[in-house]
């Protein structure tokens, strides 16, 4: 019996996006792998997210963690320049929302916003390779929603605290770009 064997090639991705907006700002970075396939026309992909901060001086400010597993389909041979490619995707993450300044009913006063999301989706996307190793891909698509909610409120009137709890199922977009490393035999 003879075994083919066949070298991976990988791509560490890095995204990183700060919109400083005083007195406020916003962020968002992406830690990620690809492992693409023999004859790089198919990858499997593990990114983790984080996101902080606000847009505004008196909105909420929301805090993300997540992850995202996607499975990629290079239109074209890995070995051009500009690729395009359609990918489906899983997010799996927590988001908090604190309130910010909002004027609430002294007998419901929000403390924060807690959810777990799951969000299937779908992309497309292009991928430009420069010199010989490095990358930039941007991806964009809609997605699914599913989350559980604990919102926790507070009572200022009997001075306790209670939560709400929740589901709901929204619908969402995914956009996303990093800056990709290839290691492995090319």
């Amino acid at each position: 019996m003879c075994w083919k064997v066949h070298a991976q090639v990988y791509k560490a991705k890095l995204g990183l996006f700060i919109f400083p907006l005083p007195p406020s700002g916003y962020g968002t970075c992406n830690l990620g792998l690809e492992r693409l396939d023999p004859g790089n026309a198919n990858s499997w992909q593990l990114h983790a997210h984080l996101s902080f901060g606000t847009l505004g001086a008196d909105a909420p400010e929301v805090r993300r963690k997540w992850i995202t597993i996607e499975r990629t389909h290079y239109v074209k041979p890995a070995e051009k320049k500009t690729l395009f490619f359609y990918t489906g995707f899983l997010e799996l993450g927590s988001r908090k929302t604190l309130p910010g300044f909002v004027d609430f009913p002294p007998d419901a006063v929000l403390q924060n916003e807690k959810a777990f999301e799951c969000s299937p989706g779908i992309g497309i996307g292009v991928s430009f390779r420069f010199l010989k190793r490095f990358g930039l891909d941007l991806v964009a698509g809609p997605k699914l929603i599913f989350a559980t909610h604990k919102d926790s409120y507070y009572n200022s009137i009997t001075r306790q605290g209670y939560t709400k709890r929740y589901q709901d199922v929204n619908a969402g977009y995914r956009g996303m770009g990093a800056l990709s490393i290839r290691f492995g035999k090319m």
